[in-house]
């Protein structure tokens, strides 16, 4: 019952005008992030950090995830009517969406997807509302590492590490492989209202797939990749109709997508109780409370009540606002797919340009985020993933703070760590996730015949 009056007084904080602006503003921003394939709500997030200087914290985050729910609605569009995922997590939709698109169904593809992520979507929030409190219970002075620049005394901002990384370095990823293929977009068809069948089809593949996304989506590392393809091989196990699968079987849709809706929701438990982030996304929204000089974990319930009870609550009103958005206008939003790239991603570069430079009006700041927009596409030209480089740079001094202060109460033993039960374990664990999947897949390695004649 406590989490329910708290949940009150979140939608009391969530329904003043303002924040129902920031909360229509984010959704319908995060609905057309989805739909432009290659960008995501990680680039947009990262592009936008620079309003944290000055929009109030639970407006901004309200708007932040707003975002970030948006663009996993908006992502099956391009799955099923370009057959392009606009995000990782809807590459299995775009395996049975885009088969009913071109059997003329596409209007039920995109139905049962909508109507799949806002049932999944309301359920992961239920699960943020009763889990969430659940789950709760610098040394010196000294410049270092600053190259004689004043401007680093500080550090590298976070924010334009992030910028530079997603925004730019994504850019330039996605803008050099431009001229590689255009894909074709099949035209909406058919009636999106679905049919008694289509609708007896989905609604337990939305119930499976949130029961699947939540909880994965809440593991380290779980992401959404993961449970939107299992809830994709336990539909066509459990389908009266698995000869459909691979020529567009509604419930190959509507069950990855609720999967990837519900782990959405399931990403922003530890980030909000633990300050772990288990997606870019949230590594992002972490930079963000960083900004605020917030610190996600334990102690946020009680010291931040209002943000995060309104964040909630807003998530509720945001699923609704995406399913009246995202039913009637979607012939809007295909027509975003008519914007030029070229125009796009120019357009990105410069917002990402002022949005770096106005947060200090530091020349410096502008070479960084261009430096690091060019390791950033590196990376992802080479496959290297830059999300652990925003979490490095959140939690990596925090975690040398706390080793420089265990070493001083220790006196410089080093065995402190291997001798206290909590530390001993989680070094443990951390040893055997590190090592565990190499050292099974060498004890299940064949071992070579014996040759007779051999020594």
């Amino acid at each position: 019952m406590d989490a329910f009056s708290q949940l009150l007084n979140g939608f009391a904080v969530a329904l003043t005008p303002m924040n129902l602006l920031w909360c229509l503003v984010g959704t319908t921003l995060g609905t057309a992030i989805g739909v432009l394939p290659g960008l995501g709500p990680a680039l947009t997030i990262a592009l936008l950090l620079p309003i944290t200087f000055k929009v109030e914290p639970t407006a901004a985050f309200i708007l932040f995830a707003g975002i970030y729910y948006g663009a996993m609605y908006g992502g099956s569009t391009t799955s099923i009517l370009l057959n392009t995922p606009g995000e990782s997590a809807t590459i299995v939709t775009a395996l049975e969406g885009n088969k009913m698109a071109r059997n003329g169904r596409a209007g039920a593809a995109l139905a049962t997807a909508a109507i799949g992520s806002f049932v999944a979507g309301t359920i992961g929030t239920l699960g943020i509302t009763f889990l969430a409190p659940v789950v709760v219970d610098l040394q010196t002075g000294q410049a270092r590492f600053t190259f004689g620049l004043a401007e680093l005394l500080d550090g590298i901002n976070v924010i334009v590490v992030a910028v530079g990384l997603f925004a730019v370095g994504e850019t330039l990823y996605v803008a050099s492989r431009y001229r590689l293929g255009k894909d074709e977009i099949v035209p909406l068809s058919g009636s999106l209202w679905m049919t008694a069948e289509e609708w007896k089809r989905s609604w337990k593949p939305w119930l499976r797939g949130a029961a699947i996304g939540f909880p994965i989506g809440a593991m380290p590392a779980g992401g959404a990749e993961i449970p939107t393809f299992l809830s994709y091989y336990i539909e066509k196990k459990l389908s009266s109709k698995p000869q459909e699968f691979g020529r567009g079987a509604i419930e190959g849709v509507a069950g990855p997508e609720a999967a990837n809706n519900a782990s959405a929701a399931g990403v922003l438990v530890p980030m909000l109780t633990l300050g772990l982030p288990t997606s870019a996304t949230a590594a992002i929204m972490l930079s963000a409370f960083q900004s605020y000089g917030i610190n996600p974990g334990p102690l946020l319930l009680q010291s931040q009540p209002q943000l995060v009870w309104g964040l909630i609550a807003s998530l509720f009103i945001g699923n609704i606002m995406l399913l009246v958005l995202n039913l009637p206008m979607i012939a809007i939003w295909v027509k975003l797919l008519q914007i030029p790239a070229p125009l796009l991603y120019a357009g990105i570069l410069v917002f990402a340009t002022i949005g770096t430079y106005g947060i200090t009006q530091s020349p410096v700041d502008l070479i960084l985020l261009y430096l690091i927009g060019g390791a950033g596409y590196l990376m992802r030209r080479y496959d290297f993933p830059v999300a652990p480089v925003i979490i490095g740079m959140i939690l990596g001094p925090l975690a040398e703070q706390n080793f420089r202060q265990a070493m001083t109460i220790s006196a410089g033993d080093w065995t402190v760590f291997f001798t206290r039960p909590l530390s001993a374990t989680i070094l443990a664990l951390a040893a055997l996730a590190l090592f565990g999947p190499k050292l099974y897949q060498l004890a299940l390695r064949p071992k070579p015949d014996h040759v007779p004649g051999d020594a």
